[in-house]
């Protein structure tokens, strides 16, 4: 998501005096919606105003998270991939300037609500469906190999990683099968 993206939805929103954002799509839409969000908030115009909030590595104190400062509009996802980016608190946003893409974080990016319909994803190609399924795989894998890892997050790992090798290979087979894609969805 370009900062310069950002920022035009943000005055999109400003301009229709938007009281929520719906994603709908997969990972950049709902990025865009969650850097929008973060524009408005803080009241961003101009693509280098992101600069302060972006997420900084410093030695040795580590992981700087700068804080949303105003109030940000809910976010409403409607995935239809399934890369579960509207599952976090983290916008993956890139300066254009310097080719870079950055993290911003703040619990109020997270969406307040994720809604599964597995109907709104026969739409989502073949080819996108599978590489973000393989991306969930990639998700469940890192978790459950964390240096940071608890029970709770390897055993829902586990069940994820599970779904996904039972019903993603159905999903191949018959892209219409809703009830295989709602559960590659929940995974």
């Amino acid at each position: 998501v370009p900062r310069e993206t950002a920022i035009a939805a943000a005055a999109l929103l400003r301009r229709h005096e938007a009281d929520a954002v719906i994603s709908f799509g997969g990972s950049t839409q709902n990025d865009t919606a969650k850097a929008a969000a973060l524009a408005l908030a803080e009241g961003l115009t101009s693509p280098e105003q992101f600069e302060p909030f972006a997420i900084r590595y410093e030695d040795p104190s580590g992981r700087v998270v700068p804080a949303l400062r105003g109030e940000a509009l809910p976010i409403y996802a409607v995935p239809t991939t399934l890369s579960a980016g509207e599952f976090t608190n983290i916008a993956g946003i890139t300066d254009t300037v310097r080719g870079e893409k950055q993290l911003y974080q703040d619990r109020q990016l997270a969406a307040r609500a994720v809604i599964l319909d597995p109907e709104l994803t026969l739409h989502t190609p073949d080819w996108l469906w599978l590489s973000s399924g393989v991306k969930a795989i990639d998700h469940c894998v890192e978790a459950w190999f964390s240096t940071r890892a608890q029970p709770l997050t390897d055993a829902l790992a586990a069940e994820a990683l599970g779904a996904l090798f039972r019903f993603l290979p159905q999903t191949r087979r018959r892209p219409d099968d809703l009830d295989a894609r709602l559960h590659c969805q929940i995974a």
